[in-house]
């Protein structure tokens, strides 16, 4: 008799949806202008952030006002990747508010790259 082994089922949360794929992106994608990939269609400039939770980061996709601000790369168990026109403190004040949690405790905000423009 020749055993097989079974496949393992991919888990699934409360609502039935599975966990999403790496680099997924969810949310709102950001029209880009033409010219610029670093400008969204309207002119304004988009930043690309790290949202970096110390424990298991959780799930945004139950989060209207999250999911409109940003669009959303999945970047492993505890980081997401952002590109938003919002400011960095109005996205570490969103995640905070949305999720109950601390800034700089619980998760931190951080740039994904350093444009010279910005150093002093």
């Amino acid at each position: 008799m020749v055993k097989h082994k079974q496949e393992a089922e991919e888990p699934v949360d409360i609502w039935g949806r599975s966990p999403l794929k790496l680099y997924e992106k969810i949310g709102t994608p950001i029209k880009r202008a033409t010219t610029s990939m670093n400008r969204s269609s309207n002119g304004e400039l988009i930043h690309d952030y790290f949202v970096v939770f110390t424990d298991r980061k959780p799930d945004v996709r139950g989060y209207r006002e999250l999911l409109q601000a940003a669009e959303w790369i999945n970047y492993g168990t505890k980081i997401y990747r952002i590109s938003t026109t919002n400011s960095f403190a109005t996205i570490e004040k969103l995640v905070a508010e949305t999720f109950d949690i601390q800034i700089k405790t619980d998760f931190f905000v951080s740039n994904s790259t350093v444009n010279p423009r910005f150093i002093n």
